[in-house]
């Protein structure tokens, strides 16, 4: 009867433990299959968001936003479908619905650096400083490896007029961006706008260092040059720029490399580029000024008058085509008409001396000393420490006393 009764015993054990063993598998084959969809979803979604990340930067727009319209309709927390969904709507220029996504993936997950970049990038289009200020901050301290949030804090603090502010904050990351050249050239162009060129160029020339085969920092050095009156400098930079293919056409740095030869007395080197701007965009009225400055010094008395006839045609309210016309007709003989010239050119740019004082040298030459006196001290009026009224008035005082 034990006997029997432990036989049953053991018949029951043995199939409790196949009925256990079989639940387990089934559990385990479950759980397989869950995690492989998971993985094949995973993969999906990242094959998906690759597709439709790459039809955004080449600006298939539409096509990027059905792929993220699908993937979004089963996995409306899907971090980085809503980053690009936003992405794409401040695209398009549709700011109100991009922050809404926004703030939908900053409650997926708040953290994340991107996420609070973009809505400092929002709120910048609104021109809400403030608070595009402190979204990036958020994105940097979240990120405080990427450059792209601190630079972006320096921008909001510069458009808040709090330039003291961001300088300090970037020249505390200069150890820590050692190799950074993006920093240098934030720094740069701040002490620039404050027209702090020694400090400016000290700052592109590290950025340049850092970063030799970046013409845009070459360009930001040779602009710093210029404002410092460091033309030969500036010359050597300028030069460089305008041997890449993608620089040798841009008709501003040809006008600055211009600027450079007429400070270092290299005229004739000067009149050759203005000539070619001015053949070039004959509507530009500074190039024809400068190529009449250039041509007076050179003796080329065709085209100076020829640029003065073109400044006055072009822009009848700047004085520089007067005063050039003025100039060429003095030459020319005739003072009475250089006379008139010259005074519309004062009467245009009245806080200007040169007008006066040309004016004043045309009496003396017409024989009207006491008209040529009060020309230069009107110019002494405009400018007290002209050296060339002083000195002219002088000698005329002089010659009147013998």
């Amino acid at each position: 009867m034990t006997r029997h009764r432990n036989f049953l015993l053991s018949i029951a054990a043995a199939l409790l433990s196949t009925v256990l063993a079989s639940g387990c598998a089934t559990e385990t084959r479950d759980d397989a299959k869950k995690a492989a969809v998971e993985r094949w979803m995973q993969t999906r979604a990242n094959l998906m968001y690759g597709v439709a990340r790459q039809a955004f930067e080449v600006g298939e727009l539409d096509k990027s936003e059905r792929t993220c319209r699908g993937v979004l309709a089963e996995e409306p927390l899907n971090l980085p479908f809503l980053k690009l969904w936003a992405r794409i709507q401040i695209e398009r220029g549709q700011l109100e619905p991009a922050m809404a996504t926004l703030n939908h993936a900053a409650a997926v997950n708040e953290e994340d650096s991107e996420t609070h970049y973009l809505l400092g990038l929002v709120n910048q289009r609104w021109q809400r400083y403030d608070e595009a200020l402190l979204s990036y901050r958020k994105s940097y301290v979240f990120e405080p490896e990427n450059v792209r949030g601190l630079l972006a804090v320096t921008e909001m603090l510069v458009k808040l007029d709090r330039v003291d502010e961001a300088i300090e904050g970037l020249e505390a990351k200069l150890v820590y961006f050692e190799y950074n050249a993006a920093v240098r050239v934030a720094l740069g162009r701040i002490h620039a706008l404050r027209g702090e060129n020694t400090q400016a160029i000290h700052y592109y020339r590290e950025a340049s260092l850092l970063s030799p085969d970046d013409l845009q920092i070459t360009e930001h050095l040779s602009r710093a040059l210029l404002s410092d009156g460091q033309h030969a400098n500036a010359i050597d930079y300028l030069t460089q720029l305008l041997a890449d293919e993608s620089y040798a056409q841009r008709r501003d740095i040809r006008a600055d490399l211009a600027e450079a030869y007429m400070a270092t007395n290299n005229v004739a080197k000067a009149r050759l580029i203005y000539l070619d701007l001015t053949r070039e965009a004959p509507q530009i009225v500074d190039n024809w000024i400068k190529l009449g400055q250039a041509a007076w010094i050179l003796g080329d008395d065709r085209r100076v008058a020829e640029a003065a006839e073109r400044t006055i045609a072009l822009d009848p309210d700047r004085y520089e085509g007067y005063l050039l016309r003025g100039m060429s007709t003095q030459k020319a003989g005739d003072v009475g008409e250089a006379l008139a010239f010259f005074k519309r050119a004062s009467e245009l740019e009245p806080n200007n001396p040169l007008p006066l004082v040309l004016q004043g040298m045309g009496f003396e030459q017409a024989g009207q000393p006491a008209a040529a006196a009060e020309a230069y001290n009107q110019a002494l009026r405009v400018a007290p420490d002209d050296v060339r009224a002083r000195h002219l008035l002088a000698r005329l005082e002089s010659d009147g006393d013998r």
